[in-house]
């Protein structure tokens, strides 16, 4: 993946304050505004039925609204929005969809009802030409660490987050009642647990492709 789409990205990131944020906000177009409104309120539904009828203009805002505000929104945009951005930019979408699907595992593990996990099963169906592109370089070695330690690199960089209470809302638990999260003294390790995983995938990956080599 290029480098330069990171530096890129992360400076736009950092160029926004939570105030202008705000501000960028009032800005949007109707439909655009509309979404982040009912994505901030979890009411995915609704948010997602607009998503829907985004028109080519709104998407493409909607697609510099979440690189600009990495933490506005459940990170589970990023993976709904990943195909879209695949039609134009392919490594790009493998980094949305990555970037996306880590933050959502590290909240859900952050809930007290363990059903609420079961739902990042299902992220490869909302963005399937992205999954498949993703898959046919995963004996790219350098490719894949390079996506890895660019998302450890964001998760780091951007820790002002949504709280994670919308994957709770996936759950069991939200059927009885009110959603819990599991102390918030915990978050920590969780986090650190994620990116561990991560390093561990991209060092089987290595492994893997080193060993393939040698039977050459």
């Amino acid at each position: 993946m290029k480098k330069n789409l990171f530096v890129t990205l992360l400076i736009l990131s950092a160029l926004f304050t939570t105030g202008c944020t705000r501000a960028q906000e009032e800005n949007l177009s109707k439909n655009v505004k509309a979404m982040v409104k009912y994505a901030k309120a979890n009411r995915t539904a609704q948010a997602h039925n607009l998503y829907k009828a985004f028109n080519n203009s709104e998407i493409k805002e909607f697609v510099q609204y979440l690189e600009q505000n990495p933490g506005a929104l459940p990170p589970l945009y990023f993976v709904i929005i990943a195909d879209e951005v695949y039609k134009t930019d392919k490594d790009k979408a493998v980094f949305f969809y990555n970037f996306g699907k880590t933050r959502a595992i590290e909240d859900v593990r952050m809930c007290k009802d363990t059903s609420a996990r079961q739902q990042t099963m299902f992220y490869g169906i909302m963005a399937p030409n992205t999954l498949s592109y993703m898959q046919s370089k995963a004996t790219d070695v350098n490719y894949v660490s390079e996506i890895y330690n660019n998302i450890i690199k964001w998760d780091n960089k951007y820790t002002n987050r949504v709280s994670p209470i919308w994957a709770c809302y996936h759950g069991i638990q939200a059927f009885n009642g009110e959603p819990e999260l599991l102390p918030a003294s915990e978050f920590k390790k969780i986090k650190a647990d994620m990116h561990k995983d991560l390093e561990t995938a991209a060092e089987t990956i290595k492994q893997m492709a080193e060993q393939q080599q040698s039977i050459r």
